[in-house]
């Protein structure tokens, strides 16, 4: 059984999915957009919060290198979508319990609601039913559903999501497994234990994933056979930064 007990702010984004053009609102004027924007307040509010699930904002602070590579790549670049991807999932309890009971079959958001309360006593069905929603929003209007495929949302009625999965980038996985040693709090983690594994996160093979770590040969992390292992957290970070380009001599 999943212990979802602890897990809040299942709808945080006031019913609105995320969409590409309100990040690019946001990155062209990202000390004015609100005034400068035609978004309702409701809208401005949504933004405000998804730039925080998706690692934009941190409290009042912002994650400069991240912003800067969204201006340089644009806003439908799935590189940076993947990274975004793995961010909200962990922050996020709504796409944590998505990606943990896998649809790999259509599912409409009435039994997508039906399926979360069976596991879900600490929230009533009409917070869950938004945050269903926003989740459709974001697979919808950004390349989190497609072409990274965590939610391909039909045009019919009713509307339904399913998973097709994607093999992430290495440096989404890399840094998906940093996220993970942190919320775990620990730096060596049995393969076999049900976690927020890479592969669970993207809806992909394990092996691919474990093909690409062993492929890159970092000094920071290691694979046994039965354990994946942090040497050194921050050594990761800075590998995944480089790998996203973050680091680009001027």
């Amino acid at each position: 059984m999943i212990d979802t007990a602890g897990w809040k702010g299942w709808a945080r984004h006031r019913t609105f999915g995320l969409r590409s053009e309100w990040l690019e609102l946001f990155l062209h004027n990202q000390n004015g957009w609100q005034r400068a924007c035609n978004l309702g307040s409701k809208q401005i509010v949504s933004l405000h919060q998804w730039l925080q699930t998706m690692g934009i904002r941190q409290g009042n602070l912002f994650h400069e290198q991240l912003i800067q590579e969204f201006k340089v790549l644009g806003v439908r670049d799935e590189g940076l979508w993947s990274l975004s991807w793995a961010n909200i999932v962990f922050s996020w309890p709504t796409a944590r319990l998505y990606v943990i009971r896998n649809y790999e079959e259509p599912m409409s958001a009435k039994d997508m609601v039906a399926d979360f309360m069976q596991l879900v006593h600490t929230v009533t069905k009409r917070t869950i039913y938004d945050g269903v929603l926003e989740l459709f929003g974001l697979c919808s209007h950004t390349p989190v559903g497609s072409p990274l495929g965590q939610g391909i949302v039909s045009s019919g009625v009713p509307r339904t999501i399913k998973r097709t999965g994607t093999t992430p980038p290495t440096a989404a996985s890399m840094h998906t497994l940093i996220m993970l040693f942190k919320c775990t709090g620990s730096y060596s983690l049995p393969l076999e234990e049900k976690l927020l594994w890479p592969w669970t996160v993207f809806g992909c093979e394990k092996d691919e994933v474990l093909s690409q770590l062993i492929a890159e040969s970092c000094d920071w992390l290691e694979l046994t056979s039965n354990n994946v292992v942090c040497k050194d957290v921050f050594k990761g970070e800075y590998h995944v930064m480089g790998l996203l380009g973050l680091h680009r001599s001027s």
